[in-house]
């Protein structure tokens, strides 16, 4: 087992470094060489035959939090399907003209269906397993509200900050496709907005125009590691079919002695001394080592089949989730993405990710009869918890409608399926997108993109920090005169801490070359995840990629939003320019983005539009936020403030 970290120390080969921003200054276009590329090959792609099977109940199961799903009537010019053209829950025959092979990212239903949400975020003492602790909530709630809408509808959500002393910008993880608004609703601060002051309010909107599974958090220095965050289920067809929805199923870490922005603070400063999870909640709740709190558990009947939308809302760990006695999970889609289904016993999950699996209820029971399974989350080997997820106690629980409680303590008593642990991704060839898209090459340029290891530099407060390099500079966000805000002006000043990179959208794809430099036997993996944008990993693996062209695929590549960069390895990925706007890339492993392992690509900045409706709200907000900051503010800023 390697030494407990998730800070920046022990994959330090480089000399200490003075703040960047001494010798960084404007805008990077990163290095960008042209390298010709061979006509792009015809490509077959299976689909599954004959039509998904509907579902006989497609009214889904909500989990303890949320209210039921909404219903949403079609746009009248799309010929209804289904029972009266109302679309609840997920039943692959009511979606009109549209269904799981049509490409959400150029067309989508249009309900007109305004579905609202309100979220107060306040201070509160919460125990999610059983052990009390300083927790951030919405809405008092652990996860916080599940949003619940169809495809096509529209959300409006209101944030009301009520927190003591902190700032909030809230996340959501949705893509959409539209192009003037989306990215000033982005919800990131010194990006697209400031920060929301406590005491003060914003409404986000936006379409949902791809379905799937998502969730949303705060983007505000690792605050939604206290429990700033939430799922979010958009209802749409599947790849395959399922009788019960039984809702996002979250899973996360949680830390007994300090909270995540505290821990923050600690990783950036100390490095090794990083604090070691107490333990692994599944839908914000847990058993602890002592015997407090309480199990998550879903009930099942026989042979039905379960939609189970598993989400790494987590801030740190690398998970593969299971159900013991070797149940087949039947992958149908990835981080929102519908693909051909395969069948597993284990799925990966890194921080950000989402995996939702159809899970037939057919185990041959226990002693003959039906009984309880344990539902793990494994702690990878490059994180650490002291839940390993492989004992009989702290998991959760997948139990048969029927079963005797098993003697002593009521406890599964199932077998843990065998595994291959690691820290990787699914195999590129294993994950087959629905529909199929093929990359276009044209113009095919390549900017590389490289992840520095982790060094020590001079904080503002005097202090030593641990920062990080991805392009050419560290991030530190301007919590003051976000991107977004300073493209108005005529003279945007942007810095070296703003670490933007350029896209300027002369071809349909950016390509980019990402490279983890730290030495492949550090701790020093990431979790990547792009805003706004769907992903084409076109190629990844450990080492360096030997630059040779024919090796990426360009005929239906895995797409997700959110992907493994190993320690000493890369990814060569591509995303389409169709979307202006200024979109971060980021690690999702709080401490990382943390000390500014954070770029921007600046989209086709030219076209991107900021009406003076949305440059006032903006405006609006930053002087709340510039007037609570410098008069009421309790704390220091020395990470990147994301």
């Amino acid at each position: 087992m390697k030494t407990p970290y998730r800070g920046a120390l022990l994959c330090l080969p480089l000399t200490n470094a003075l703040f960047l921003d001494s010798y960084l200054s404007g805008v990077r276009r990163l290095y960008s060489r042209q390298i010709s590329f061979p006509t792009a090959p015809n490509f077959t792609f299976p689909i599954p035959t004959g039509t998904p099977a509907s579902d006989p109940n497609p009214q889904p199961s909500p989990p303890p939090q949320g209210p039921p799903t909404p219903q949403a009537t079609l746009d009248p010019e799309v010929p209804p399907g289904g029972s009266g053209g109302v679309c609840g829950g997920s039943p692959n025959g009511c979606w009109g003209r549209f269904d799981i092979t049509t490409d959400a990212e150029t067309a989508f239903p249009n309900t007109g269906k305004i579905v609202d949400y309100t979220f107060e975020v306040k201070n509160t003492t919460c125990a999610p397993d059983g052990v009390p602790k300083p927790c951030l909530l919405i809405n008092n709630q652990l996860p916080g509200p599940t949003v619940f809408i169809n495809w096509g509808d529209t959300a409006r959500i209101t944030v009301i900050n009520s927190l003591q002393d902190n700032g909030q910008a809230t996340y959501c993880h949705p893509k959409s496709r539209s192009k003037v608004l989306i990215c000033q609703q982005d919800g990131v601060n010194g990006v697209t907005e400031c920060p929301l002051a406590p005491g003060k309010t914003r409404v986000y909107t936006w379409q949902a125009t791809q379905h799937g599974t998502y969730w949303y958090h705060s983007h505000h220095s690792s605050q939604y590691g206290d429990g700033v965050w939430g799922a979010i289920i958009v209802n749409g067809p599947h790849a395959a079919g399922y009788d019960v929805d039984l809702g996002p199923i979250t899973i996360s870490e949680v830390y007994h002695n300090v909270g995540s922005q505290g821990q923050d603070t600690i990783t950036m400063t100390q490095g090794a001394n990083v604090s070691i999870p107490d333990n692994i909640l599944f839908n914000g709740t847990n058993l602890n080592f002592a015997g407090g709190g309480r199990h998550f558990q879903v009930n099942v009947q026989r042979n039905q089949r379960y939609l189970m939308r598993f989400i790494n809302t987590g801030v740190d760990n690398f998970y593969q989730v299971g159900i013991a006695d070797n149940h087949q999970l039947q992958v149908v889609s990835i981080d929102g993405q519908a693909i051909v289904p395969y069948t597993t016993t284990w799925v990966k999950l890194g921080v950000g990710q989402r995996v939702n699996v159809v899970v037939t209820a057919n185990a041959g029971g226990q002693r003959g009869r039906d009984g309880s399974y344990w539902i793990r989350a494994v702690p990878q080997p490059c994180v650490f918890n002291r839940n390993d997820g492989k004992g009989n106690l702290a998991n959760g629980i997948f139990s048969y409608t029927g079963a005797e409680a098993d003697i002593p303590d009521g406890l599964p008593r199932s077998q843990m399926s065998p595994i291959v642990e690691g820290c990787y991704d699914e195999a590129l060839d294993q994950v087959q997108p629905i529909p199929p898209k093929s990359v276009d090459t044209t113009a095919f340029k390549l900017t590389q993109v490289p992840v520095s290891s982790p060094f020590q530099v001079t904080s503002v407060t005097g202090g030593r920090v641990f920062r990080w390099v991805i392009g050419s500079s560290t991030m530190v966000a301007n919590w003051e005169q976000p991107i977004i805000s300073r493209l108005s002006q005529k003279n945007p000043n942007f810095q070296a801490s703003d670490n933007l990179i350029e896209v300027d959208g002369s071809s349909k794809f950016a390509f980019w070359y990402v490279q983890n430099q730290s030495p492949s036997n550090s701790p020093c993996d990431s979790r990547l995840h792009m805003h706004g944008n769907t992903l084409r990993i076109l190629a990844s693996g450990n080492g360096t990629w030997n630059q040779d062209i024919r090796s990426l695929n360009f005929a239906n590549p895995m797409r997700r939003d959110t992907f493994m960069l190993p320690a000493g390895g890369y990814a060569v990925m591509a995303f389409e320019t169709s979307s202006p706007g200024a979109w971060i890339l980021h690690c999702h492993i709080s401490w990382h983005a943390s000390e500014g392992l954070v770029t921007n690509a600046l989209v086709r900045r030219k076209d991107i539009v900021v009406s003076p409706e949305q440059l006032q709200t903006i405006q609006s907000q930053c002087k709340d936020w510039t007037q609570y900051f410098e008069t009421e503010r309790k704390y220091n800023v020395i990470g990147s403030g994301l």
